[in-house]
């Protein structure tokens, strides 16, 4: 994950951003994450939102790091360090559909990573429908051993013939 922070940290844009991302870098990185928010909430734009997600992230709130990705998203639609982003945190809460359309708005800018991230979902996706047919199986054997312990229980129960 640090290399998504260096790969942010070059595509600041000379505001002065780049020392901020350096410096959120450090307090992630000996788990300061309050103060690395701090920072990162006095970074303006889509950038400072990547920052903020990113330290969310990490720290583990992948749900509030979702939230701002899709705040920031809404603001800047085309962000790639966003989109990316989104969809990384999107397939770790096992949101395959979300993942999968983050990636192919990546994919439609370009972005090297986009193809991962859309196989990563497609597979999160596949897995999803793989459980789903087996708790469907397993609900049908259910059934079948409860109906079969019935009439059992039934056929136990019927008086005795004389």
């Amino acid at each position: 994950m640090f290399s998504l922070l260096l790969a942010l940290a070059i595509q600041q844009d000379g505001s002065g951003s780049t020392n901020a991302t350096l410096e959120i870098g450090r307090l992630v990185g000996v788990g300061r994450y309050v103060e690395a928010l701090s920072v990162a909430q006095d970074v303006q734009g889509a950038e400072g939102a990547s920052l903020e997600v990113w330290v969310r992230h990490n720290a583990g709130d992948l749900a509030g790091a979702i939230s701002l990705a899709e705040d920031g998203l809404m603001q800047s639609p085309q962000h790639a360090a966003l989109l990316e982003q989104a969809a990384y945190i999107s397939a770790s809460l096992f949101h395959g559909a979300e993942s999968l359309s983050y990636a192919r708005r990546l994919s439609d800018l370009g972005h090297p990573n986009a193809r991962n991230l859309e196989a990563e979902a497609q597979a999160l996706l596949e897995s999803d429908e793989e459980v789903k047919r087996g708790s469907e199986r397993a609900l049908y054997i259910l059934c079948a051993f409860s109906l079969l312990a019935a009439g059992i229980v039934l056929w136990d129960a019927r008086p005795a013939s004389s």
